[in-house]
């Protein structure tokens, strides 16, 4: 499995882990509201909350070193096409700063 695929799939992953923590806000904003532990009025559903959090935190911190590593690879692209335009400034800048003023052309 090549990185991007990888990629894609730890972000749905992530999105599943989203729903299963989401699904137990109704009962943890419940608690609240009563003043009482979501965790000892509903411990499966804590549990679940609980592990899929922990998974999640995983899931995400393998999603950035891929994404981290995918921009490594697409960096040399990018700055193979930023040297030609300095190396071409470089040019520019010494020919423009010759034509950019007039007066110094008129003196001549």
């Amino acid at each position: 499995m090549n990185k991007q695929e990888e990629l894609k799939q730890k972000q749905a992953r992530m999105v599943e882990l989203l729903s299963i923590m989401a699904s137990s806000d109704a009962h943890a904003a419940k608690c609240a509201k009563l003043g009482k532990k979501f965790q000892t009025q509903y411990p499966e559903d804590y549990a679940a909350y609980v592990a899929a959090n922990e998974e999640y935190q995983a899931v995400e911190q393998r999603v950035k070193e891929l994404e981290f590593e995918i921009s490594l690879e697409e960096e040399p692209t990018s700055e193979a096409t930023m040297e030609e335009p300095a190396a071409t400034a470089e040019g520019e800048n010494t020919e423009s700063a010759e034509t950019d003023n007039p007066e110094a052309s008129e003196e001549e």
